[in-house]
């Protein structure tokens, strides 16, 4: 348990550091490096980088090590596109089997979000919107669609993370995430699709003006 504690520790620091750019696209990342700057062995942080580099965060360059994956704006908009089907299909799942699902977690994540918008703390609502996904995520399923969004973590979380913090308009994203969350609650499969569909191309326009 210790073990895995560490190794969940490391992950959550150096993904941290990967969001807020201390560890910016391209850096070069070593154990020794990261286990000195942590505190803590190499073992926890080679889990912590297999686990980054399976959700395509890190990048492995034979003969070279591991760097922080750069991505392009043709690559996020080819991502963003990917994830308005997969998520799309995943609400429509969701609200098609609302009978056997608890969507508590999720309202609370919303209400955070809510609370993130009263004090302006755009650190805060980027990680109740990042929760919101997980939650969701969590809920399905489907193996397929899962792992499908499991792929797409390292592009996705990484724009999210930095895009939301500058020009995404927060109280419109809260207000659909609400709806969305309210039209799978009522087991409204099509327009829980319909409308993450359209929350998430909004968004893809929204990232491609970004310089």
């Amino acid at each position: 348990m210790a073990k895995e504690s560490q190794a969940a520790k490391a992950y959550q620091s150096i993904r941290a550091s990967i969001f807020d750019g201390t560890l910016f696209q391209g850096y070069p990342i070593t154990e020794v490096e990261l286990s000195e700057k942590l505190g803590m062995s190499r073992t926890p942080v080679r889990e912590a980088l297999s686990r980054l580099r399976s959700q395509g965060l890190l990048l492995n360059i034979p003969r070279k090590g591991v760097i922080v994956q750069q991505f392009s704006k043709q690559e996020i908009d080819m991502a963003y596109e990917y994830l308005e089907a997969i998520e799309g299909k995943m609400a429509e799942w969701l609200a098609r089997n609302v009978a056997s699902l608890s969507f508590t977690g999720a309202w609370c994540c919303v209400a955070e979000m809510d609370a993130a918008l009263e004090t302006d703390d755009a650190e805060a609502w980027a990680r109740a919107d990042d929760a919101l996904h997980d939650e969701l995520r969590d809920l399905c399923k489907n193996r397929f669609l899962v792992e499908a969004l499991k792929g797409m973590y390292g592009q996705i979380y990484y724009t999210r993370m930095l895009f939301t913090r500058i020009l995404l308009d927060k109280k419109q994203s809260t207000d659909e995430h609400r709806h969305m969350l309210l039209l799978i609650s009522q087991g409204e499969a099509d327009k829980a699709r319909q409308c993450t569909e359209a929350h998430l191309r909004r968004v893809r326009e929204e990232v491609s003006r970004l310089p």
